[in-house]
C-alpha cells in the first residue's frame, strides 16, 4: 500500500535567500530606472525638479510672511457645538469679506479684521467642534491666521467678548450664579446652626439640657462633635468652590497666553526641506511620465490589438 507524498510548507534557507535576492533585484532595478530618468531624460526631470522646488520655496516664503495664534479655552458645562458654530459663522463672514460685520462681532477695528485670514476651533484631538455632539468637557483650541500681526491683547479681548456674547450661554451663566448664591446662603445658615450646636456641646459636654434636645437636623449627629466638625469642614470647602465660581464672570476663558508668531521660518532648515521635497516630487513626476510613455502606453496598445 502506497501513501501519498506529503508536502512541506516550511520555509527553507533557499526560499529566504531567493526572496531576499528578489527584493535586492527590485531595489536595484528601481534605482537604475530613476537614475536613467534623471540623466537620460534630464530636461524633463530637472525641469519638474526646478518647478516643484520653486513652488515649495514660494510656499515657505508666503508662510513666513503670514502669522498665527493658537490658544486654549475652557467652557465649563456648556455644549461645545455652540462655540463650534459661533466660530464657523465668523470664518464664513471672513471668507465672504464681510469686514464690518466681523468687526462688530469681535469688537475690533476694520483695519485689524482685514489682516485676519481665518479663525478655526477644534478639540484637543484636532476635530472640528461643529460636529461635536458630546458633552465631554475637554478644552477647545482656537487658531487665528493673519496676514499681518495683531496684538495678542486685542485678540484675547475680541475672542473672549464674542464667545461670551451668546444669549443662551449668558442666561445660563446668570441662572447658574443665582443657584450658587442660593446655595451659598444655605451654607451660611447651616454654618451658623453648627456653630451654635458646637457651642452648646462644649459648654455642657456631659449634661445635655432640654434646650440641646430641641435641636433637630444637627442633633442627629449633634452628640458627636467630630462628625459636626467634619461636616463643617465640608461646608467650608464647598463655600470656597462657590465663591471661586462666582468670581469668574465669563462662560469661556483662555487658559494660556496669546502669542502671535510667524506660520513658518524662512531659514536654512526650511529651505533645505523645501529643496528636498521639491526634488523628490519633481523626480517622481518625471519618472511617472517616462514609465507611462515607455511601458504602460505600450502595454495598453498591445492589449487593444489583441
Amino acid at each position: 500500500m502506497t501513501t501519498p507524498n506529503s508536502t512541506n510548507d516550511q520555509l527553507s534557507w533557499q526560499d529566504l535567500q531567493q526572496h531576499a535576492l528578489w527584493w535586492v533585484k527590485l531595489a536595484a532595478n528601481t534605482i537604475s530606472f530613476f537614475w536613467r530618468v534623471l540623466w537620460k531624460h534630464w530636461f524633463l526631470s530637472f525641469g519638474f525638479i526646478a518647478l516643484f522646488t520653486g513652488l515649495q520655496l514660494f510656499s515657505l516664503y508666503q508662510q513666513s510672511k503670514s502669522y498665527e495664534m493658537t490658544s486654549t479655552f475652557v467652557y465649563g458645562d456648556l455644549h461645545p457645538k455652540i462655540f463650534g458654530d459661533m466660530i464657523a459663522k465668523v470664518n464664513a463672514l471672513l471668507n465672504n469679506q464681510e469686514t464690518e460685520q466681523v468687526a462688530n462681532l469681535l469688537q475690533l477695528e476694520s483695519s485689524q479684521v482685514k489682516n485676519i485670514s481665518s479663525i478655526k476651533v477644534s478639540d484637543s484631538r484636532g476635530k472640528s467642534l461643529e460636529s461635536n455632539y458630546t458633552m465631554h468637557k475637554e478644552p477647545m483650541i482656537i487658531t487665528v491666521k493673519m496676514q499681518s500681526p495683531i496684538p495678542g491683547d486685542s485678540l484675547q479681548l475680541a475672542i473672549n467678548h464674542y464667545l461670551n456674547s451668546n444669549p443662551f450661554s449668558a442666561k445660563r451663566l446668570e441662572m447658574k450664579k443665582r443657584l450658587l448664591r442660593e446655595e451659598l446662603d444655605f451654607i451660611n445658615t447651616k454654618q451658623i446652626t453648627i456653630d451654635s450646636v458646637l457651642k452648646r456641646l462644649y459648654e455642657t459636654p456631659t449634661s445635655p439640657t432640654k434646650e440641646s434636645g430641641a435641636v433637630t437636623i444637627e442633633n442627629s449627629e449633634g452628640k458627636n462633635a467630630y462628625e459636626l466638625l467634619r461636616f463643617s469642614r465640608e461646608l467650608v470647602q464647598r463655600k470656597t468652590d462657590i465663591e471661586n465660581s462666582l468670581v469668574q464672570v465669563d462662560n469661556v476663558f483662555a487658559i494660556d497666553n496669546f502669542i502671535v508668531l510667524p506660520s513658518a521660518r524662512f531659514g536654512i532648515g526650511g529651505i533645505l526641506k523645501s529643496l528636498i521635497i521639491g526634488g523628490v516630487l519633481g523626480l517622481l513626476l518625471a519618472a511617472a511620465i517616462v514609465f507611462w510613455r515607455e511601458y504602460l502606453s505600450r502595454w495598453i496598445s498591445q492589449m487593444d490589438q489583441q
